[in-house]
């Protein structure tokens, strides 16, 4: 197997991590698949009406991704013995090496990247069909689609998914587009509590289920 630059700069960012704690982790996945059943509720914001604009607790600035967002966001010390917040930061590293467009970061005056998330349109269809593996439906050319929100753990409890979540609303409105989608995790409480904060509307379910590695995904719609 021929390692490419980019599988490199994966092996290496997993080189980073507690080993002991990987493997729980790959542990924990491998068993999973054996049997294991997960609901994500599907949320929709119609971006038609009136955006709130989100104030939050300390002052940040949005822009693109890029890679030195990147390696700054990704390089924190912090919460590494925690498989859950280790999970997480992998998932999102990998999504960021993935290159489907458009990845934003919110940031410090000094240049510290704290928050991110990826808003996705219909162009990058065919990335999302090839990186989710048919598990999402592929998105109209009036909607987009809101993924990976990681907020840095020191920066938590500062309305920062907020903020950033109504930005790109504000942002996909001005392109048009009228009708935003998000999937949460069932078991994600904060991230549900915050979701009708902002005024996330629940429209249905997606239910994936393992049984001795074979997935099986049904939707449900409100």
């Amino acid at each position: 197997m021929i390692l490419n630059k980019k599988k490199i700069k994966i092996f290496c960012f997993l080189l980073t991590f507690n080993f002991f704690k990987i493997f729980l982790i790959i542990l924990k996945e491998f068993f999973k698949k054996i049997y294991s059943k997960k609901t994500f509720f599907i949320n929709n914001f119609n971006l038609k009406q009136k955006i709130n604009t989100i104030i939050p607790d300390i002052p940040v600035f949005l822009k693109e991704l890029d890679e030195a967002n990147i390696n700054k966001l990704f390089n924190s010390n912090l919460y590494r013995n925690n498989t859950t917040e280790i999970k997480n930061l992998i998932e999102c590293f990998l999504f960021a090496e993935s290159e489907i467009p458009q990845g934003y970061v919110g940031y410090l005056n000094n240049e510290t990247p704290i928050v991110i998330c990826w808003m996705i349109d219909s162009n990058s269809n065919d990335k999302i069909k090839s990186y989710f593996n048919n598990s999402i439906p592929l998105l109209q050319k009036n909607e987009v689609l809101l993924e990976f929100i990681y907020t840095h753990p020191e920066y938590r409890g500062k309305k920062l998914m907020a903020w950033i979540t109504q930005t790109l609303f504000k942002i996909a409105k001005n392109n048009n587009k009228t009708k935003a989608i998000a999937y949460i995790y069932s078991k994600n409480k904060l991230s549900l509590i915050g979701s009708k904060k902002i005024g996330w509307k629940l429209s249905g379910e997606k239910k994936v289920k393992w049984f001795f590695f074979k997935k099986e995904i049904n939707y449900i719609f409100f």
